[in-house]
């Protein structure tokens, strides 16, 4: 649209107006979030334990490190916090644990996000502050940044198992499951 289509419109800008247009938008995405790449990833699971989450993460070769908090469940901490890797851990998990619902929460510069993730595709965005309102102390000190993954006890590597012991542990799994239904 020129000037010339709004009569006077040029005129009533005041000659010492200045302002900047920055020429590098890379920082932005399309979902609104910043592309930096994200101080913390955690994948928040309903699994009753470390053992088998770190037995799942295993059989899906997602490079995670694994604990216990209660009151939350399972939760898996993202070694690879490059591009796509904390989503792909979030729908790998989602998908193994199919018809269960995973959480995807991030820390980037100081701003902590939340989606949900179920068999392994991204769902909604869920309010940070939800999360964290009754959340175990390690958790939330893990986002906050006031614990690292050293402080927390228990932490179970994912690669821990080898894929066939992995695989054997989930089965033995789904086996004491069925003879209690």
């Amino acid at each position: 649209m020129s000037s010339d289509a709004v009569p006077g419109a040029a005129d009533e800008l005041p000659d010492d107006v200045s302002f900047d247009i920055p020429d590098d938008l890379s920082g932005l995405s399309i979902f609104g979030e910043t592309t930096t790449k994200p101080t913390v990833a955690l994948v928040l699971t309903q699994v009753a334990g470390a053992d088998p989450l770190a037995a799942v993460c295993t059989v899906a070769k997602l490079e995670v490190d694994v604990f216990f908090a209660q009151g939350v469940g399972a939760v898996a901490v993202c070694r690879d916090l490059d591009g796509d890797g904390p989503a792909q851990v979030a729908a790998g998990i989602s998908q193994l644990i199919s018809g269960v619902p995973a959480i995807l929460v991030e820390r980037r510069e100081n701003q902590i996000t939340a989606t949900r993730w179920l068999d392994g595709e991204r769902g909604d965005d869920i309010p940070a502050g939800l999360l964290l309102d009754g959340a175990p102390d390690d958790l939330e000190g893990l986002l906050l940044g006031t614990h690292t993954l050293a402080d927390i006890k228990g932490v179970l590597p994912a690669g821990q198992y080898s894929r066939l012991k992995a695989a054997r542990l989930l089965a033995s799994l789904a086996r004491k499951a069925r003879k209690k239904s």
